[in-house]
C-alpha cells in the first residue's frame, strides 16, 4: 500500500516562508497605494500568500487520493482476486486433461493395435504348430549376454590354444599361427552356434521336409566337427617337417591313417576342438525357444505390449501430474485468502491514519496561514493613510481544502463476518478440489473405456480386468 510522500506532509517552515513571501513589506507597500480599495473583496497581494499554502494542501490530498484509490482496488483484489484464480485453475486443470487425452489416444490406438496384431499372429503360430499346450522358454538378456560371453571364451582359448600348438611349424611363428588358429576356431565354433546350433531345432518341426533338412544338416555339422578338428590334429603333427606341403600331407594322412595321431598333444587338441564346438552348438540351439519361430513370436508380442502400457502409464502419469500441480495451486490460494481478512483489516487501519496526518497537515498549514495574512494584515492597515479596513480584509481567512472521502474501506460486523469470510474460503477451497479430482477420475475413466486392457492369454476370449487409473 502507498504512501504519502514524506516532503508533502513534512511541517512548513514558518520563518523560511516568511523570508520567502515577506508579508510586512508587502502589506506595507500595498497599504501605501490605498490597495486593496476599501470596498474591494478580494485582495491580490493576499492570494499570493494564500496561493503558496493551497498548492501544499493540494499537493498532499492528490497523493491521498491516489493512495485510496490503490487500497480500494487491493481490497477488491484481495476479496475476488483469489476466488476468480480458483475457478481459473479449475478449468486450466480441465483443459490440460482434455488435451493429454486427446493426444494419448491417438498413439495408444496405434500402439494398442500393434500388440493386438502380433497377439493375433502369436496364438495363429501356436495353434498350427499345435504348442498351445505350453508356454515358449527361452534365456532372458542377461542370460543371453552371458551364453555370448561364455562363446567369446571359448573362442580366445581355442585360438590361443591352437595357436600354441600350431606355432611349431608354422614359418611365421606364433603369429601366423594364431592367424590361422583364428580361422579355425571361426569356422569350429561360430558356424557351431550361429548356423548349426539355431538349425537343429528345426528337428521338432512340424513340417516333415524341414525336420529331413535339419536332419540333414546335423549330420554335416557332425561330419564338420569331426573332420575339422581331426584335421587340425593331424596338421599340427605334419607342419613341424613339411612346411611347405602340409596341406598335402595332412589330407593324404587323412586318407591313410585318420586315426594315426603319434603325439598326445594331438589328440589333446583334436578333443578341445570337438567340445568347444559341441559347447556352442549347444549354446546356438538353446539361444531361443527349441521350436523355432516361438520365442521370437513371444518376444514381439510382449515388446509391443511393453510397449503399450509404457504408452498408457506416461498418459496416467501426466494426468496425474496436472492433478497434483492443480491441486497444489488451489492449495496455496486458498492459503493465501486466508490471510485476507488480516489484510483487509490493515489496510483500513492504514487508510485512518493517512486521514488523520491529512487532518493535521491541513490544520498546521492553516496556522501557518493565519500567522502570515494576519502579519500582512496589519502591515497594510497602519500603512494605509486612511486607517481603515478595507472590506477584503473583515473577514478571517480560511484556507481552501479540498473535500476527501471519508468512508471507511473495510467495515466488518464484528468477528462474526471474518468467520463467514474464512468459511466461505474453505467451500471455496473443498469445491475447487473436489472438482479437480472429479476432473482426473472422469479423465481416467475415459482413457480405460478408451483404451480397454490388454489379454493376457493369447487363446483367452475374455479380457483381463482393467488396471485402475
Amino acid at each position: 500500500m502507498p504512501t504519502i510522500q514524506p516532503s508533502v506532509l513534512d511541517t512548513v517552515d514558518l520563518a523560511k516562508l516568511r523570508e520567502e513571501l515577506n508579508p510586512d513589506t508587502l502589506g506595507f507597500e500595498s497599504g501605501q497605494q490605498g490597495l486593496p480599495p476599501r470596498d474591494a473583496v478580494r485582495d491580490p497581494h493576499e492570494r499570493r500568500i494564500a496561493e503558496q499554502l493551497e498548492r501544499r494542501v493540494r499537493a498532499a490530498y492528490d497523493s491521498l487520493v491516489d493512495l485510496q484509490n490503490e487500497a480500494r482496488r487491493h481490497l477488491v483484489e484481495t476479496r475476488t482476486g483469489d476466488v476468480g484464480d480458483t475457478h481459473a485453475t479449475v478449468r486450466g486443470a480441465e483443459g490440460q486433461f482434455q488435451s493429454i487425452l486427446e493426444a494419448g489416444r491417438l498413439e495408444l490406438d496405434d500402439k494398442r493395435l500393434e500388440t493386438e496384431k502380433r497377439r493375433t499372429d502369436f496364438a495363429k503360430f501356436r495353434k498350427l504348430h499345435g504348442l498351445t499346450g505350453r508356454e515358449p522358454h527361452y534365456p532372458d538378456g542377461g542370460r543371453r549376454g552371458l551364453m555370448v560371453g561364455i562363446l567369446m571364451l571359448l573362442f580366445v582359448v581355442e585360438s590361443l590354444a591352437n595357436s600354441a600348438f600350431l606355432a611349431k611349424g608354422n614359418e611365421l611363428g606364433l603369429v601366423g599361427a594364431y592367424a590361422v588358429a583364428f580361422g579355425i576356431s571361426a569356422l569350429n565354433l561360430l558356424s557351431s552356434f550361429l548356423i548349426f546350433g539355431p538349425s537343429s531345432r528345426y528337428l521338432v518341426h512340424v513340417r516333415h521336409w524341414l525336420r529331413w533338412f535339419a536332419g540333414l544338416g546335423m549330420l554335416s555339422y557332425a561330419c564338420m566337427a569331426f573332420i575339422l578338428n581331426l584335421g587340425v590334429a593331424h596338421y599340427r603333427e605334419v607342419s613341424g617337417d613339411l612346411i611347405g606341403n602340409a596341406g598335402v600331407a595332412v589330407v593324404r594322412r587323412m586318407q591313410e591313417s585318420p586315426f594315426g595321431l603319434q603325439d598326445a598333444e594331438s589328440w589333446l587338441l583334436f578333443g578341445l576342438g570337438v567340445l568347444f564346438s559341441a559347447i556352442a552348438f549347444f549354446e546356438g540351439r538353446t539361444l531361443d525357444d527349441v521350436y523355432p519361430g516361438y520365442g521370437r513370436r513371444d518376444r514381439s508380442m510382449r515388446k509391443a505390449r511393453a510397449s503399450y502400457i509404457e504408452a498408457l502409464d506416461s498418459v496416467r502419469a501426466e494426468l496425474d501430474e496436472v492433478r497434483e500441480s492443480s491441486l497444489e495451486a488451489v492449495k496455496r490460494i486458498a492459503r493465501n485468502a486466508r490471510k485476507q481478512p488480516a489484510e483487509s483489516r490493515q489496510i483500513a487501519e492504514d487508510w485512518r491514519r493517512r486521514i488523520a496526518e491529512f487532518d493535521r497537515h491541513a490544520a498546521h498549514l492553516q496556522e501557518v496561514g493565519e500567522t502570515l495574512i494576519d502579519e500582512y494584515r496589519e502591515a497594510n492597515r497602519t500603512a494605509r493613510p486612511d486607517g481603515v479596513v478595507p472590506m477584503a480584509h473583515r473577514t478571517p481567512w480560511r484556507l481552501t481544502v479540498p473535500e476527501i472521502d471519508r468512508s471507511e474501506l473495510f467495515t466488518p460486523d464484528g468477528d462474526h463476518s471474518i468467520t463467514e469470510l474464512l468459511q466461505q474460503i474453505d467451500r471455496e477451497y473443498r469445491s475447487a478440489t473436489d472438482r479437480i479430482q472429479e476432473l482426473f477420475k472422469s479423465a481416467g475413466d475415459s482413457l480405460t473405456r478408451a483404451t480397454p486392457p490388454l489379454q493376457t492369454d493369447p487363446n483367452a476370449r475374455t479380457t483381463t480386468p482393467p488396471l485402475s487409473v
